[in-house]
């Protein structure tokens, strides 16, 4: 009888899960989990043609593990396993490979004298940074304060949330005459230094990344999962439009990076 008390427990836990997690395609979720980590390892070795040809083949699988993956940590019911220490700990070490990219962006960004008119990445920054805490907290949560850890990620978001991804991916891609493309004063200021520029780039495509990574949990926590689907094929098409303009940026600053160690050579 004992033994048949567990059993039925066991199944209405599991039945339970079912129902407020929905079906789980673990497999999927995996695979995009393990795409973001070796895109966070590209990025903090600096391997930068590596890691723009990663956003090409790969970027979709892991934006698209990105919500069940939330969800799955959020519902899950009938307290530890493998699973669930398995997720938690990637979502960590992806983190923790950001956090290295966003460090060399924050060493070149304090070379650069950003004016009024020109785009405040602090501000942006900060507001991706405040987020993306707040996510990882729902993140890596125990069950009995996930939901408490959930409810203050959406008011954050709710009240701070200016499309910051957006204002950074047009900060690359678009040029006027209040606000200069961003790769323009990259040159200018860093004089055609590639390594600098690199760093500086990818540590924009991590906070667009992480900006993404947010705006997408944050659609699936209110369970709009079509429009979080949507949003993701958005992202895609705009991350291959930045991905182009930097790869250009790149290149041409390649053409010009033996000149001008001619003329530091020169100088000295």
């Amino acid at each position: 009888m004992h033994q048949l008390y567990i059993s039925i427990l066991t199944v209405m836990i599991f039945e339970r899960h079912a129902v407020e997690g929905g079906e789980v395609d673990h497999e999927s979720i995996h695979k995009g989990l393990d795409i973001g980590l070796a895109l966070g390892e590209k990025m903090a070795e600096v391997a930068f043609e590596s890691s723009m040809t990663m956003l090409a083949k790969s970027f979709g699988p892991f934006l698209g593990a990105l919500g069940p993956a939330v969800e799955f940590l959020m519902n899950f019911i009938g307290g530890d396993s493998e699973e669930l220490a398995y997720m938690k700990k990637m979502f960590e070490n992806i983190e923790r490979r950001f956090d290295m990219v966003d460090d060399r962006f924050k060493g070149v960004n304090r070379q650069i004298k950003w004016s009024s008119t020109q785009i405040n990445f602090g501000k942006h920054e900060n507001t991706i940074k405040v987020l993306n805490h707040a996510l990882q907290n729902v993140v890596q949560a125990r069950e009995e304060v996930v939901g408490d850890y959930r409810d203050k990620f959406i008011r954050l978001y709710e009240n701070n949330w200016k499309n910051d991804p957006y204002v950074l991916y047009s900060s690359v891609t678009s040029d006027s005459l209040i606000n200069k493309n961003v790769i323009v004063i990259l040159k200018s200021y860093l004089e055609n230094h590639r390594g600098k520029i690199q760093n500086f780039l990818l540590g924009l495509t991590e906070l667009v990344v992480r900006g993404i990574s947010i705006e997408l949990s944050y659609l699936q926590m209110k369970n709009k999962t079509v429009f979080r689907e949507e949003r993701q094929k958005y992202w895609m098409d705009k991350v291959a439009s930045m991905r182009k303009v930097m790869l250009k940026a790149d290149s041409d600053i390649k053409k010009n990076y033996k000149k001008q160690i001619e003329i530091d050579v020169s100088k000295q």
